[in-house]
């Protein structure tokens, strides 16, 4: 089997235009390709290869991460109209801190100014101690080697994902979206860039499956254990009360090898989940069925045909 992750995938969008996405029209003619060339797994098929442990099939899984409001108006519909399903994966934290998450406020920040400026605006209020060594050595080779971002772009990313810790990553980007948004424009924003309960709630009805994506898509190996805990079972617990029953599924923020750790697993596994999923560019396996059913392997839709990201701004 292979599993497919997907995040941004809408139209051309005039409130941030230069935010990197896939078009639904290339996300419309890749589930199609996929369809004929390997075929769409069915929820029963799959559930069934989890509990015998075997794969039995090249076909595909469909996941999607964040959250986004872009799974309800462009992904949902077209796979309820292909008769078919995916699993979405969403970050609770916008629902009870009614701000975006930090992910996508970076996302914001580069979409208001670009690569370039966004860095420059950065290094201006970066000063040495709020960067940790140690993880400029673990992460600066091991990320974003499949996206197709400028120079800036990777960079600013990198810093604010990986190498900051959060007490001043929080503080960094409150400092840089005050320039361009307001408190109260965040809200609204994030109001709408993400799914809301009642989406989330007829998507499960109608058969997609729900799982937790942690309450702030932070780096969990950045994290102690108890704030791991926390991340992991109060984004569970949160769905499970929407959805009123049980969250079986989880997927890690970033899902590189070193964003989570031996530990993190056990948490999920000490949750009661099923299974979950990393990311490493490969086919699952039945050894993964079998032993690594916690951290099963994704591909990025970007690996594939159709699924080039876009996005109209030009960086160096």
């Amino acid at each position: 089997m292979k599993a497919i992750t997907y995040h941004y995938i809408r139209e051309k969008d005039l409130d941030f235009p230069n935010i990197v996405y896939l078009h639904s029209k290339n996300f419309y003619k890749q589930i199609d390709f996929f369809d004929y060339k390997y075929g769409l797994i069915s929820k029963e098929n799959f559930i069934s290869s989890l509990k015998k442990g075997v794969s039995g099939s090249n076909e595909i899984i469909l996941t999607f991460d964040d959250g986004l409001s872009d799974h309800y108006f462009n992904v949902f519909k077209h796979l309820v109209n292909k008769e078919t399903w995916g699993i979405f994966y969403i970050s609770t934290g916008p629902y009870t801190d009614c701000k975006l998450l930090d992910v996508h406020r970076i996302h914001v920040i580069l979409s208001n100014l670009g690569g370039h400026k966004a860095l420059t605006s950065l290094r201006k209020i970066l000063e040495p101690k709020m960067i940790d060594q140690d993880k400029v050595d673990e992460f600066q080779e091991s990320t974003y080697k499949l996206q197709d971002d400028s120079s800036s772009f990777t960079e600013f990313k990198k810093i604010l994902n990986y190498y900051v810790p959060l007490k001043w990553k929080s503080y960094l980007l409150d400092s840089l979206l005050r320039q361009n948004i307001s408190t109260s424009e965040e809200v609204k924003i994030a109001k709408e860039y993400y799914l809301s309960i009642e989406q989330i709630q007829e998507m499960h009805n109608s058969g997609m499956m729900i799982g937790a994506h942690t309450s702030h898509h932070n780096v969990l190996s950045n994290l102690d254990i108890k704030e791991q805990i926390k991340e992991i079972n109060d984004s569970c617990d949160f769905l499970s009360n929407c959805l009123g029953e049980e969250v079986k599924t989880f997927a890690y923020p970033y899902g590189t090898k070193k964003t989570y750790t031996e530990e993190t697993q056990k948490i999920i596994v000490d949750k009661g989940l099923d299974f979950g999923f990393a990311v490493d560019g490969r086919d699952i396996t039945n050894v993964d069925l079998k032993d690594n059913r916690y951290a099963m392997p994704r591909y990025d839709c970007n690996q594939f045909k159709f699924g080039k990201n876009e996005s109209q701004f030009i960086d160096n």
